[in-house]
C-alpha cells in the first residue's frame, strides 16, 4: 500500500545510478579502458619475439641431436612366464589358486609300460545308452529267426496264369453267341478255346442278350444240352463259382429288361428254375449267390433276390424233404 515511490520505483533512474556516466565507468570514454588505443600499442604489430610479421625464420631455431625411435628410453620388458619383479595385490588375486585335490586324481600313464599293456582298464568309446541294448537284443532275436527258418526252396515257382487278350476275348464272344455252333460242336470249340474265353457271366448275359434279346424264354430252351447246355456244363460242373457266374449273368439281363413277369411269374425266377433243371447251377451255388456281396455283381442283386422268394422256399422244403428221407432210409436199413 506504500507509494511507488517509497519502494525506489519512482525514484529518478539517476538516483539509481543507471544514468550516472562516471561513477560505473559506463559512460568513460572507450580509451580510457584501451579499447580505443592503436593496435600497436598492445604489441600485436611489433615486431619482437611474439611478432607474426615474417621477420623470423623457424629454421633459425636451435635444435637438438637427431633421434630416432630406437634411442627413446624404454622401460623393462616383461613376457609371460618370465619374473618382472614382484607382483602387485591385483594380480594375486586374479592368479587362479592351485588345486591340491588335482594331485591326488588317478592319472593313467600316456603309454604303461609293456608288461602293463595287458593290465590297463579299456574305456569304450561311447557309452552305451538303453536304446543300444534294445537294438542289441532285436538284432539277436532276428538273428535266431533267420537262423531257424527253413532256406528258401530252389524249385521255380509256377508260371503266371497269362493275361487274356481282350480283343480276342471280344472275338470269342462274339462268335460263341452267335449260334453258328451248338450242342456238342459248341462244346469242343469251349473245351479248345477254355483259356481265352471270357468269364462265363459275359457268356451268359451276352448270349441271352443276341438270342432272347426282350422276350426271353421261361423254360429256358436255350439250356438245353442241343443249344447251349452241353458248352455250358462243361465249363461250370463241379465248379460252384462258374454256376454263381451262370446266375450272375442272368441277373444282368434280367436287370436290363426291366424284371419282367409272364404267366404271373416273374422271368428271373423261371429261368433260375431252369438252371435248376439242366443242372447248370446246384444248391451250394443258389445259398452262395444269395449270400454273396461282391459289389462287382449288386446290380439288380436286391430286386433279384426279392422276386426269387418262393425259389428259395421251395429250395429249403426240398432240402428238408430230402433230409427226412435220408432219415427214414437209415432206420429201416438198422431195422432189416
Amino acid at each position: 500500500g506504500r507509494d511507488r515511490d517509497d519502494r525506489g520505483y519512482g525514484r529518478d533512474r539517476d538516483d539509481r545510478g543507471y544514468g550516472r556516466g562516471d561513477d560505473r565507468g559506463y559512460g568513460r570514454d572507450r580509451d580510457d579502458r584501451g579499447y580505443g588505443r592503436d593496435r600497436d600499442d598492445r604489441g600485436y604489430n611489433r615486431g619482437g619475439p611474439r611478432g607474426f610479421d615474417g621477420s623470423r625464420d623457424y629454421g633459425d631455431l636451435p635444435r637438438g641431436p637427431k633421434s630416432s625411435l630406437e634411442d627413446l628410453p624404454r622401460g623393462p620388458r616383461s613376457t609371460m612366464g618370465q619374473d618382472s619383479g614382484p607382483p602387485s595385490r591385483v594380480n594375486d588375486i586374479l592368479k587362479p589358486k592351485p588345486n591340491p585335490a588335482a594331485d591326488n586324481i588317478l592319472k593313467a600313464p600316456a603309454k604303461p609300460a609293456p608288461e602293463h599293456e595287458a593290465n590297463m582298464l579299456q574305456f569304450s568309446a561311447k557309452a552305451r545308452s538303453k536304446d543300444d541294448d534294445e537294438e542289441d537284443f532285436l538284432s539277436a532275436g532276428k538273428k535266431k529267426e533267420k537262423e531257424a527258418a527253413p532256406e528258401p526252396s530252389l524249385e521255380p515257382e509256377p508260371p503266371a496264369a497269362p493275361a487274356i487278350d481282350e480283343s480276342k476275348a471280344k472275338e470269342l464272344l462274339a462268335e460263341f453267341s452267335s449260334g453258328s455252333k451248338l450242342g456238342e460242336d459248341l462244346k469242343a470249340w469251349v473245351v479248345e478255346n477254355r483259356a481265352s474265353l471270357p468269364p462265363v457271366d459275359q457268356m451268359v448275359f451276352n448270349m441271352l442278350e443276341e438270342r432272347e434279346k426282350l422276350n426271353p424264354d421261361p423254360e429256358c430252351a436255350w439250356a438245353e444240352p442241343a443249344n447251349y447246355g452241353a458248352a455250358l456244363l462243361a465249363l461250370v460242373e463241379d465248379d460252384i463259382v462258374g454256376q454263381m457266374q451262370v446266375l450272375w449273368g442272368i441277373q444282368f439281363y434280367c436287370d436290363k429288361i426291366g424284371f419282367p413277369k409272364f404267366n404271373n411269374e416273374y422271368i428271373v425266377q423261371a429261368m433260375f428254375r431252369g438252371m435248376y433243371k439242366y443242372d447248370l447251377a446246384e444248391d451250394d451255388a443258389f445259398a452262395e449267390w444269395k449270400e454273396d456281396e461282391t459289389e462287382a455283381f449288386e446290380k439288380g442283386k436286391l430286386k433279384a433276390i426279392i422276386q426269387t422268394v418262393e425259389w428259395f422256399n421251395w429250395l429249403a422244403e426240398a432240402d428238408d424233404d430230402d433230409e427226412d428221407e435220408d432219415g427214414e432210409e437209415e432206420e429201416e436199413e438198422e431195422e432189416e
